[in-house]
């Protein structure tokens, strides 16, 4: 008894379907690829920074960042513990001070200066430093830590903002919370990294747990997507064990 095969046309028929289903579905099983990567590479690129932070504090005996990197020489507004809190020098002297004669070396980073008198990795369009320089450094794992020259803030403790990219600056999609994240440095310790709008974040801001006004009203898994800025997703993303509970579209 002969068994009757598929026909030519009947091959070409299941490869066309499954085609379209792979079409289909493929966008979303890769978006939902990058959205499991995050919190990896995001704590990843906080602790590669941190580390460095720390080495370079016990290479150099720095009792703290802000004396370590000479922060408290310049600014006419001053915090209360005398660490430049607004001025245009903070991040220029960490830039200059710490960052390029050390952590540079450690993480094998190279530099881009650019102009801006508006923040484009804030993408609400909200300018952030005015008038300032921004400096990108990439690190041989591909991560981008994005500094400016001044923004040095203060609650509790005195910190300096930044950005970090983990998949590069040069790589799409530059959006704050899919690839690109805010967080602070602790001017006041051996550069500990903060998430902004985390727990850790809110404790150097407040000395208390405020999340549930920062990530926990613009970054959680109720927010809308009308009303989902980025600015709090490190903070949503580290205080939920490395995961994505945010809309993700």
């Amino acid at each position: 008894m002969k068994h009757k095969g598929f026909t030519l046309v009947e091959v070409l028929v299941v490869f066309m379907v499954l085609g379209i289903i792979a079409v289909l579905t493929l966008p979303a099983i890769m978006s939902n690829i990058q959205k499991h990567q995050v919190g990896p590479a995001l704590t990843k690129a906080m602790a590669t920074l941190e580390t460095a932070h720390a080495l370079m504090a016990n290479e150099h005996e720095m009792d703290n960042i802000s004396d370590g990197c000479n922060m408290n020489s310049h600014g006419s507004d001053f915090s209360s513990n005398g660490i430049a809190s607004g001025s245009l020098y903070g991040g220029r002297q960490y830039i200059n001070n710490c960052f390029e004669p050390n952590i540079m070396k450690m993480i094998g980073s190279t530099k881009e200066t650019v102009d801006a008198t508006y923040d484009k990795y804030n993408n609400s369009g909200v300018a952030i430093n005015a008038n300032s320089r921004y400096y990108k450094y990439t690190a041989k794992n591909g991560v981008t830590y994005i500094f400016f020259e001044g923004s040095v803030t203060s609650g509790k403790h005195a910190m300096l903002p930044f950005y970090i990219d983990i998949n590069g600056i040069n790589k799409k999609p530059n959006v704050m919370g899919k690839d690109l994240f805010r967080a602070v440095i602790d001017l006041e310790g051996a550069g500990a990294i903060a998430p902004y709008g985390g727990k850790y974040w809110s404790d150097l801001n407040w000395g208390y747990d405020n999340t549930s006004f920062t990530w926990g009203r613009t970054c959680n898994r109720e927010t809308p997507m009308n009303r989902l800025t980025g600015d709090t997703c490190a903070g949503s993303v580290i205080d939920n064990g490395g995961k994505v509970i945010y809309p993700w579209k």
